[in-house]
C-alpha cells in the first residue's frame, strides 16, 4: 500500500491588535496549483493573487461593514484595505509555515 496523502486541513485564525475580533477560516494545505497562483498570478491581472486567494483558501470570515457582510471570496478580498487583508495573508502565511495540531479536517 502506498503513502496516503493527507487532506487539506480547515483552520481558524484569529486577529490581533488593530484587528482583534476579527477572523477568518482558510485551509492550510493548499494544492500546488493554488500556490503558484496565489504566489505568482498572472502577469497581466496585479489582483490576480488576491483573488485566488480568496476564491481557493478563504472558506470565510467574520468581516462587516456598515452596509452588512463583507463576501468572504476574491471580491471581498479585494474590497478590504491593504492593511487588513495584508493582516490576514500573514496570519494564514504564519499557520501554513507553522501549522498547530489543532486543525480540524
Amino acid at each position: 500500500m502506498g503513502f496516503i496523502i493527507p487532506k487539506a486541513k480547515q483552520i481558524t485564525v484569529k486577529l490581533n491588535g488593530d484587528y482583534k475580533g476579527a477572523e477568518f477560516t482558510c485551509i492550510t494545505k493548499p494544492s500546488m496549483a493554488t500556490m503558484i497562483a496565489i504566489t505568482m498570478g498572472d502577469n497581466e491581472d496585479i489582483a490576480a493573487p488576491m483573488m485566488s486567494f480568496g476564491d481557493l483558501v478563504l472558506v470565510s470570515w467574520n468581516l462587516e461593514t456598515e452596509d452588512g457582510e463583507v463576501e468572504a471570496n476574491g471580491d471581498g478580498m479585494l474590497s478590504l484595505d491593504a492593511d487588513l487583508s495584508g493582516a490576514i495573508l500573514s496570519a494564514w502565511s504564519d499557520e501554513v509555515a507553522n501549522p498547530k495540531e489543532s486543525a480540524s479536517e
